[in-house]
Parts: structure tokens; C-alpha cells; sequence
């Protein structure tokens, strides 16, 4: 009964690296891996997540919410077209945030107010315009 109890609480805490994923305690890369979505199940202890060449064109609160550790959340060649109104509003501990290299048009005028210490931002190679 112990070592059911132990495997439990290692599977709560380490969560699960998706497939053709490379996660570590602290760390998710992503390159290449099919995904459509950021990773959901990962370890409660991930401070940086890294998609990278995937297909991710929706970025909304409830696909980044389980990611409230991170500090640092990349997203860069993924295809990404629309990032929804208070998206990062979970996420108060993220310090650097990029999302090149992706379809993005318009941003919401308040859509990064929700990161008290956001220290870094990186938008570039989208086409975003003033309204």
C-alpha cells in the first residue's frame, strides 16, 4: 500500500512528458513534437517551457493556466495566430515570455498587463499592427 501511495504522489509531482518531448525536472522542449496545444500534465516544478516548430494557433487562459511556476514560456515557429484577452492572467511568476516568428496580427491592448515581472518580452517576426 505504500508504494501505491509513493507512485501516486511522484506521478502528482512529476507529471508526464509528452511525446517527443524532452522534459526535466525543471525544463519542457518541445521541437517537432505534432503538438496543437501547450503541454498540459507537466511536473508542478517546471519553470521553463519551449514549443518550437509545432502548430499552435490559439493561445487562451485555459490552455496555459496549469503553467502558474513558470518563469519562462517560449513559443516561437508555432503558428500561433490569436492570443485571447487575459491569457497570461495565471502566470504571475513568468520573467521572460517570446513568441516569434509566428501569425500574429493584433494583440488585445491589455493582454500582457496580467505579468507583474514579465523583465522580458519578444514579439518580433509576426505581423502585428497598430489599429
Amino acid at each position: 500500500i505504500l508504494l501505491a501511495v509513493l507512485m501516486c504522489y511522484v506521478a502528482l509531482v512529476w507529471g508526464e512528458c509528452p511525446s517527443k518531448c524532452h522534459c526535466s525536472r525543471y525544463n519542457t522542449l518541445c521541437s517537432f513534437a505534432r503538438l496543437n496545444t501547450v503541454p498540459s500534465g507537466l511536473p508542478n516544478t517546471t519553470q521553463l517551457v519551449r514549443v518550437h516548430q509545432d502548430h499552435i494557433p490559439l493561445l487562451n487562459k485555459s490552455i496555459i493556466s496549469h503553467l502558474h511556476n513558470i518563469t519562462c514560456l517560449q513559443l516561437d515557429h508555432v503558428r500561433l495566430q490569436r492570443i485571447e484577452p487575459k491569457t497570461f492572467s495565471m502566470l504571475n511568476n513568468l520573467r521572460l515570455l517570446t513568441i516569434t516568428h509566428n501569425n500574429l496580427t493584433t494583440l488585445h491592448a491589455h493582454t500582457f498587463n496580467f505579468l507583474p515581472n514579465l523583465n522580458f518580452l519578444n514579439l518580433s517576426t509576426n505581423q502585428i499592427t497598430k489599429d
